[in-house]
């Protein structure tokens, strides 16, 4: 069901809702049918292009032209929305930011940009389960993933919701793994060099490495049989 220019993935929670999340750009949201959950995904989205109310807004700029058309713009990244309303004009500046996904530089630059971006947690909101992962700085990085034991490096911020939400499949994983693999995770806010050098737009992005090697990439949460699945064929 493409959204905005957008293809959601969705799937049925345990306790019968729906969530619908674009993992390139690190959003989710959750409704009571498949479809509200798509529609609030939508909704988010606009509110971050500007066509919309909501706190996590980018910092987007909107002018009515003298043919009455809209234009929504982000001078800082060279997007440019436009349409015949300004929701028409923020869709079409939502789907542009899409299809730049592939950019690291653009989207590097998007995670920087204040106020619009969301306010990082405490660390006392950070869930117990994910502070206790490894933290691994840019200083660290090649020797830790010069290991011969695989190592799965998850990329993520105190903002992101699927990455907290993820949290408990990777403390779970790493324990079912054992001495098979190691897990560490890696600030992006406190890392961006790093996560720069490693192509790294939007978050959750996992990677998994061997000897230096970079064997596997997964974007967006997984739940531990999605985690199972993705990483054990490596592992033999």
């Amino acid at each position: 069901m493409p959204i905005v220019g957008l293809t959601p993935q969705t799937e049925q929670q345990e306790d019968g809702t729906w969530k619908a999340a674009v993992a390139q750009l690190g959003l989710s949201a959750v409704g009571d049918t498949e479809q509200g959950a798509v529609e609030a995904l939508e909704a988010l989205l606009l509110a971050k292009a500007g066509g919309g109310s909501g706190r996590t807004r980018l910092p987007t700029e909107a002018a009515q032209q003298d043919d009455g058309t809209w234009k929504v713009w982000l001078a800082e990244v060279g997007i440019t929305g436009v349409g015949a309303t300004r929701k028409e004009a923020a869709e079409d500046f939502t789907a542009q930011l899409q299809n730049a996904r592939n950019d690291p530089a653009v989207m590097q630059l998007l995670s920087r940009l204040t106020p619009a971006g969301p306010t990082p947690r405490a660390a006392s909101e950070v869930p117990a389960e994910y502070a206790a992962l490894p933290s691994v700085t840019a200083a660290e990085f090649d020797d830790v993933v010069a290991s011969e034991t695989p190592v799965l490096v998850d990329f993520w911020a105190s903002w992101c919701q699927p990455c907290l939400a993820m949290a408990p499949s990777l403390v779970a994983f790493q324990e079912e793994m054992g001495d098979r693999l190691r897990v560490v995770k890696v600030d992006v806010q406190a890392e961006t060099d790093l996560a720069r050098r490693c192509t790294i737009g939007a978050v959750p992005i996992l990677l998994l490495y061997r000897a230096g090697e970079e064997l596997h990439r997964i974007v967006g949460a997984r739940g531990l049989d999605g985690l199972r699945s993705e990483v054990s064929p490596f592992l033999a």
